[in-house]
């Protein structure tokens, strides 16, 4: 099945470790279980972080950040540049989108100011907010919406228009009544406790960004994994506040609310403390919090196509806001993690604001994942449309495709997403949705990046763009369980892939293999 080439148009305790010195290894206790916590005497201490915000600072011991291969502090890095091939209209005007507001797009530097701004007063439209990429915020009547951006394709002022769209969180809440014992099984599907056994503590941890609604900083169990809070980021409109994202606890939405810190504890939940369950990347990656949802009374959350894409632009280094000034991401992330989507039942590339900067964070190093959708539906949503996103779904314990979960067209992989073990104002708690599903495979990908890091030095084994991507491929294509085939020439699958569950699952412990030099 063909992911559609959008390209740039387009916008979900270890057992025993070797270190990667050889005879040096450190091991850890088993996995933490009702019964077994972690021993003591003989053995080393487990290892779990240090109770607070992690420091920054890999943590101190005789482990893969002492040695030759361990990764240097991050770099800042350079602001994304989307580009935009598309031209004309987007499609669909009808979706839910922010009233009155036309997103459009023109090569920088094609058309002067003067210009622009007499086209712009004859329709009575108000200019917002640029960026360096290009693209321009107009509001108006949205009575008058598609017929205003029609007229400014006409009058060749831009290039490319479209709404500014809603995505909705793809998550469903279950009772809270799970324990590590009743996680096991969903992370063995995954491979996830045999890779613990693969790679060596103490590396830099790789940074996952999740974009949602933000983390409760008072939840000890997830706190040691979430980076410094100099980092965090709330977008609401054109206005990023730096050092903040917090769950909004006074919220009478608290599935909403709480969505955010619900899939930040999947990925970070503190491992072999014999709390609770553990984070599927056992303290190996930190989770940089964005909160992008807004709330609208008597609408409910929303997420705007606006608050993602500068939360993707800082995630992936920095990002210049409307008002000229520039915040740079102390921790850039490796992956980004959206559990999120519009939920319509079609293709399309309408989103080319949003898939624009998906595609410049590739380019920069970056690896989104996001969630297929909970509507049933036979195609997957945006923001998992994109060419380069991966698009997960969500199935049941015995693999089967989750009732909920979209199928079809531009589905790549599959992970457990019914009572996914996680935090809910303070308590182990079991969600269900694409939206669990999504990063329990981010927390794959985290591990298969730090087993990069271990053995080579860098968590994208030196590539980025195409060549990051298509290796990345082809290698989850050779863990999964469907042994699909990934065509690198025309983005497409062939072979054993399925509409139902895609490439299917991906073996975890393949993926962190030493000796598996398909993923090397």
């Amino acid at each position: 099945m063909k992911k559609t080439a959008l390209l740039s148009v387009l916008l979900l305790s270890m057992l025993s470790l070797t270190a990667c010195g050889g005879d040096n290894g450190v091991t850890t206790p088993p996995p933490p279980t009702d019964n077994n916590p972690p021993p003591t005497g003989g053995n080393p201490a487990p290892y779990t972080p240090p109770s607070g915000i992690w420091n920054g600072q890999p943590q101190a011991g005789t482990w893969c950040a002492a040695k030759p291969t361990a990764a240097a502090a991050p770099q800042a890095r350079s602001a994304l540049i989307a580009t935009v091939d598309r031209r004309g209209l987007a499609q669909h005007w009808d979706a839910p989108h922010t009233a009155g507001r036309i997103l459009v797009y023109r090569a920088p530097g094609t058309l002067s100011a003067q210009a622009e701004q007499a086209t712009l007063s004859r329709l009575n439209l108000r200019l917002t907010a640029t960026d360096q990429s290009g693209w321009t915020v107009l509001d108006g009547a949205d009575s008058t919406l598609r017929a205003n951006a029609q007229a400014l394709i006409d009058s060749g002022t831009y290039q490319y228009a479209q709404p500014e769209y809603h995505h909705t969180p793809a998550g469903l809440p279950a009772a809270n009544d799970v324990s590590f014992t009743k996680q096991k099984a969903a992370l063995d599907m995954l491979g996830l406790p045999a890779a613990w056994q693969k790679v060596e503590p103490g590396c830099k941890p790789i940074i996952i960004a999740v974009l949602d609604s933000g983390v409760d900083a008072s939840d000890d169990q997830v706190l040691p994994n979430l980076t410094p809070r100099a980092s965090w980021a709330t977008f609401s409109g054109n206005v990023m506040t730096q050092g903040v994202a917090e769950v909004d606890k006074t919220n009478e939405d608290k599935n909403g609310a709480w969505h955010g810190h619900a899939v930040a504890g999947a990925i970070a939940q503190v491992a072999g403390n014999s709390l609770g369950g553990a984070g599927a990347t056992y303290n190996l990656a930190k989770v940089l919090p964005l909160n992008v949802f807004e709330y609208a009374q008597g609408a409910g959350y929303v997420i705007t196509s606006t608050n993602v894409a500068r939360a993707v632009q800082y995630a992936a280094g920095q990002v210049t806001m409307p008002d000229g000034k520039t915040y740079v991401n102390p921790y850039p992330a490796q992956l980004m993690n959206l559990s999120f989507g519009d939920g319509q039942n079609y293709w399309s590339g309408d989103d080319a604001y949003l898939m624009s900067y998906l595609t410049a964070a590739l380019k920069n190093g970056t690896v989104v994942v996001a969630a297929a959708g909970n509507f049933n539906n036979p195609v997957v949503s945006h923001p998992a449309q994109n060419s380069y996103v991966i698009a997960v779904g969500s199935v049941d314990a015995a693999g089967a495709r989750s009732s909920f979960s979209n199928y079809g067209q531009g589905l790549d992989f599959v992970a457990p997403g019914e009572r996914v073990l996680t935090r809910f104002e303070g308590a182990d708690s079991a969600w269900s949705g694409t939206s669990f599903a999504t990063p329990l495979f981010t927390s794959q990908l985290a591990l298969w990046m730090y087993a990069n890091e271990q053995y080579s030095g860098s968590p994208n084994a030196g590539r980025t763009g195409e060549g990051l991507w298509n290796h990345m491929m082809t290698c989850l294509a050779a863990a999964s369980s469907t042994k699909a085939t990934w065509n690198a020439s025309n983005k497409t699958w062939s072979g054993s892939w399925n509409d139902q569950t895609g490439a299917g699952l991906v073996n975890t412990a393949a993926l962190v293999d030493a000796n598996n030099t398909t993923c090397r």
